[in-house]
């Protein structure tokens, strides 16, 4: 096919390599055990949260705090009953949303959103809709870091809810993007055979359609 130049060829290569190269970038969140009643609605984890946002409301001041408390969100999550659950992941979006100016210097502070991109790539379910959300978010029209984080976490959740947006970010001209959602797109190994061929054929069909504009 005339379409399948060098680009298509990368693209295609990096979805087994992204996806068994992420899959042990970071151990899952543990999953509390059935029989455990877990508490809900904790004092503790409105404290957290509370005190995680008052970091992120610093214009970049605090974000090395705030940095730190997602660790232990992380473990309060796997710990936690729906509603904190929830809550915490809520917390996490909206640390996304924060405004960080780029230096004269073309320098930005990113490592706010990089931990809390990487966090909600690990609470699925809660995460996916917050992520899904976040794809092509404006305040990160510009950091094709951020945007390309966010992508591996949706792929992380491998959840089926995010196949869509996935294969729209494929009509990107942006390479990097592209290379992204690709890599992303590799980890839904829980998929059966044929959805697994409808997303590399859709994969096709739009990296040529790309091609050809």
């Amino acid at each position: 096919m005339p379409c399948l130049r060098l680009p298509v060829l990368i693209l295609l290569a990096l979805l087994p390599a992204d996806a068994a190269g992420q899959a042990g970038a970071q151990d899952p969140v543990q999953e509390p055990a059935e029989e455990e009643e877990v508490a809900d609605t904790r004092p503790e984890v409105k404290e957290l949260l509370e005190t995680f946002a008052g970091h992120t409301k610093r214009r970049g001041r605090e974000d090395d705090q705030a940095v730190k408390l997602i660790a232990r969100m992380r473990i309060e999550f796997a710990a936690s009953g729906p509603r904190d659950r929830k809550d915490i992941a809520k917390a996490l979006y909206w640390a996304m949303k924060v405004k960080r100016k780029t230096s004269r210097e073309g320098v930005r502070q990113q490592e706010l959103y990089f931990t809390a991109a990487d966090a909600l790539g690990q609470m699925a379910p809660e995460s996916v809709r917050d992520l899904i959300r976040l794809v092509g978010d404006r305040n990160h029209r510009d950091d094709y870091e951020v945007q390309v984080r966010v992508l591996r976490a949706l792929g992380r959740t491998q959840d089926e809810r995010a196949v869509g947006p996935l294969l729209d970010v494929l009509g990107e001209f942006q390479a990097r993007l592209q290379a992204g959602a690709a890599g992303a797109l590799g980890n839904f190994t829980n998929l059966d055979q044929k959805e697994r061929k409808e997303i590399f054929k859709d994969l096709l069909q739009m990296l040529c359609e790309a091609r050809s504009l």
